[in-house]
């Protein structure tokens, strides 16, 4: 699967995507789920943070200089005891960041909603054999 820009929760995050772009995305989401059921599978735990939207293009042509140009570098930060004690030799020293590669909801276009991914299988099942 390609990467993925985020999900809807964290894009909506106390914003609202514009009505069409709403509307497509409900529409892109019936469509996912609808083919989900064709296949005889029912997700089981759809929200806001199981929808995924693709990220415009791939990462695959971009160097990791032009990588850290488009979505800054890196954020390392120091693992430290809440105690003050020297930390244990099988815990790293430093740990990176997740990079957040999407964007806000009122930022969104109709294309971005054509990428819509549904996500998060975990509790999927299936009705005629379970």
């Amino acid at each position: 699967m390609t990467p993925a820009q985020g999900n809807l929760r964290e894009a909506s995050f106390r914003r609202l995507f514009p009505v069409q772009v709403a509307r497509a995305l409900a529409a892109q989401l019936a469509i996912a789920v609808s083919l989900v059921h064709s296949q005889g599978i029912v997700h089981g735990d759809i929200h806001s943070g199981s929808i995924l939207v693709k990220l415009d293009s791939t990462l695959d042509h971009l160097s990791v200089d032009q990588f850290r140009e488009e979505y800054g570098k890196p954020e390392i930060v120091p693992i430290r005891r809440v105690d003050g004690q020297p930390l244990p030799p099988n815990v790293p020293s430093h740990a990176v960041m997740p990079l957040y590669l999407g964007k806000k909801a009122q930022d969104f276009t109709l294309d971005d909603a054509r990428g819509l991914v549904l996500s998060d299988f975990g509790e999927a099942f299936a009705p005629g054999t379970e």
